[in-house]
């Protein structure tokens, strides 16, 4: 029974060029370091962001965003890799996910204005576990039912934390879940285009896309900021997002992909802390519990291959 809910769990290979052992040396530990560095750099990223949010357009923020972030990029890679950059087997997907991102990014931006960073984070990160439902189709991966069952756990998580007679219950609800759905695309898309290109390359035309799209309606958003900490904040938000980029890539070369997976649930607690530290916000006891839940749940799916490994070597 137990290995029957196991059966099929998709398989995680794909995603490192490292072989996955059953322990992690040494060596391979920094990858986890760097994973927890780039976590705490996409939260404080949200943290200035919705702060900025209260002076600042929207749209500028997510202007500065990527433009400093393509420049960081290009500084980086183009030096190294020269014209090797450009090279894509499918500009078209690339294009698409980059303009996937935008959309994105201006749904959580637009949802920071209203929801706590450690709320919003924990809502964002149920979007792993609604992946694997629809991976089936779109990754042609066989989806196992311990992985429905965590998915809808974690959903349950999310109701918890968006519950009727929270203060979060508003029409605003609508940037989140569009924000959900929308970043389900971006990561399927992302699945199909890591079989086929480099990672960096895939980086570089996801920021100067989100740089081209994002300068062209600033006519319309463009606003004078009277204060210079706006621009260093503004700034800041960029390089957090490249510096954030950087460590996540670099975290995937240190360690096999399935070891870092159940990491990736500590950027929620990075959301809380910094909300703390910024906005002296602590979510309440129901909120805390669903947020827990999310995490729990995303942990041990992540956890799957790992034990479905265990579960047929014994």
């Amino acid at each position: 029974m137990i290995k029957w809910l196991f059966s099929y769990a998709p398989k995680m290979e794909h995603m490192s060029k490292i072989a996955s052992g059953p322990h992690l040396s040494k060596t391979a530990y920094s990858g986890v370091l760097f994973l927890f560095g780039s976590l705490a750099c996409f939260a404080l990223m949200d943290g200035i962001s919705k702060h900025v949010a209260l002076e600042v357009s929207i749209g500028m923020i997510i202007w500065a965003r990527y433009l400093t972030q393509a420049l960081l990029v290009s500084a980086f890679t183009l030096p190294q890799y020269g014209k090797a950059i450009f090279h894509t087997s499918n500009l078209k997907l690339q294009l698409f996910r980059g303009s996937l991102l935008v959309i994105t990014t201006s749904l959580a931006v637009a949802s920071l204005t209203f929801m706590p960073v450690g709320e919003f984070t924990a809502v964002v990160m149920t979007t792993p576990l609604f992946v694997t439902l629809l991976a089936s189709r779109f990754l042609n991966e066989e989806v196992p039912l311990i992985k429905v069952l965590l998915a809808v756990g974690g959903f349950v998580g999310t109701l918890m934390i968006v519950r009727p007679g929270s203060e979060l219950f508003t029409w605003h609800l609508v940037f989140p879940v569009t924000l959900v759905l929308v970043n389900i695309v971006f990561h399927l898309v992302t699945g199909k285009i890591s079989k086929l290109e480099n990672s960096l390359t895939t980086l570089f035309y996801t920021v100067w896309t989100g740089a081209f799209l994002t300068s062209l309606p600033l006519i319309w958003f463009w606003s004078s900021i009277e204060y210079g900490h706006l621009w260093l904040e503004l700034i800041s938000i960029g390089v957090l997002g490249g510096v954030g980029h950087f460590l996540f890539i670099r975290a995937f070369e240190e360690t096999p992909a399935a070891h870092l997976m159940p990491y990736m649930y500590a950027q929620i607690a990075f959301g809380i802390f910094w909300g703390w530290i910024i906005f002296n916000h602590v979510p309440d006891k129901i909120s805390l519990l669903g947020i827990g839940l999310i995490a729990i749940f995303g942990a041990v799916s992540s956890l799957l291959p790992r034990i479905q490994a265990w579960l047929d070597a014994r």
